[in-house]
C-alpha cells in the first residue's frame, strides 16, 4: 500500500512539470486611461494603464506622481526623452456602444482622448465635434485597442506592455483616430518640457451621464504631462508641471523651517 501511495505521488509530481502555469494578465478595467508612447523606428508601442478614467474627471488637486515608466522607455526606445520620432498620447472608452449602463456617471460610449497642446502652458481647443459615426467608429477600435493591451504580457510593471506595430490596432487601424486626427499625439523633439497633452471627455449619449455636457462635444478635464525621469503627472489646469526636485527641496526647507522654530524656544 505504502509503495502504490508513493507511485501515485511520484507520477503527480511528473505530471505536474508539464503544467503551463497561466500567462499574468496586464491590469486593466474597461473606463481605464492608456498612455501609449510609439515609434516607427523600433516598430513597438508602449502602453501602460493610468487607472480610472473618472479619478482624473474628478480629481480635486494636482496629481504630481501617476506612475514612473523610464525603466520600460529606456528599454523600448533610447533616448526616448529627446527624439521626435517617438511619441505618446492617452485614451481610454468605457464601452463601445451608447446601451452599455452609466458607470461612475460615465455612459457606454464615453471616450476620454488626449490633444497636444501647441504650446506648452496654454489650453488647446477641442476637437470638432464629430458625426455619431465617426464617434461610434472611434470607439470601437479603441474598444478592439483595449482587448489587445489587456492581453499583452506584463513588462517590470503589472500595467504595462509592449506590442509590436503588426499586432497592435494602435496605428495600423485609421478608423481609431478618424474623428480625432493625429493631433492626439504629441513627440519629444523639443523634450519632455515641450510637449504636454491636454485631456478631454467626449460624450457618446446624454443618457446617464455626470456630469453631463454637449453630445460628442469634448469637455477639457485636465493635462498630463512626463518628465526627463519618465514620471508622468496630471495638472487641473494647462500650466507647466513643476519639477518634483523642486517640489520636494520646497518640502525639505519647510520641514528645517518648523524644526527651527520648534527649537527656538528652547534654545532661549
Amino acid at each position: 500500500m505504502k509503495l502504490k501511495n508513493n507511485i501515485i505521488a511520484l507520477l503527480v509530481l511528473a505530471g505536474s512539470a508539464f503544467v503551463v502555469p497561466a500567462k499574468a494578465a496586464v491590469t486593466f478595467t474597461a473606463g481605464d486611461l492608456i498612455l501609449a508612447v510609439r515609434s516607427a523606428t523600433e516598430a513597438q508601442t508602449y502602453m501602460v494603464n493610468l487607472g480610472s478614467s473618472v479619478s482624473y474627471r474628478d480629481a480635486a488637486a494636482d496629481i504630481s506622481s501617476i506612475v514612473n515608466i523610464n525603466t520600460d522607455l529606456d528599454a523600448a526606445f533610447p533616448g526616448w526623452e529627446n527624439r521626435a520620432d517617438v511619441t505618446w498620447s492617452i485614451f481610454g472608452v468605457r464601452a463601445s456602444s451608447t446601451v452599455v449602463a452609466p458607470v461612475s456617471g460615465d455612459p457606454g460610449q464615453t471616450i476620454y482622448v488626449s490633444r497636444a497642446e501647441s504650446t506648452v502652458g496654454t489650453q488647446v481647443a477641442a476637437f470638432a465635434t464629430p458625426s455619431s459615426t465617426n464617434h461610434t467608429n472611434a470607439a470601437v477600435s479603441m474598444s478592439g485597442i483595449q482587448v489587445e493591451f489587456a492581453n499583452g504580457t506584463p513588462t517590470s510593471l503589472p500595467n504595462a506592455t509592449i506590442l509590436a506595430d503588426a499586432s497592435t490596432l494602435y496605428d495600423t487601424a485609421g478608423a481609431t483616430w478618424s474623428a480625432f486626427n493625429s493631433s492626439v499625439k504629441g513627440n519629444f523633439g523639443a523634450g519632455t518640457a515641450g510637449t504636454a497633452l491636454d485631456l478631454f471627455r467626449s460624450l457618446g449619449t446624454l443618457t446617464g451621464a455626470s456630469p453631463s455636457g454637449t453630445l460628442r462635444s469634448g469637455s477639457y478635464e485636465g493635462t498630463f504631462h512626463i518628465n526627463d525621469a519618465g514620471t508622468v503627472s496630471y495638472t487641473l489646469n494647462a500650466g507647466i508641471a513643476p519639477e518634483p526636485s523642486r517640489a520636494l527641496l520646497l518640502g525639505i526647507g519647510a520641514v528645517g523651517f518648523i524644526f527651527r522654530r520648534r527649537r527656538s524656544p528652547a534654545k532661549a
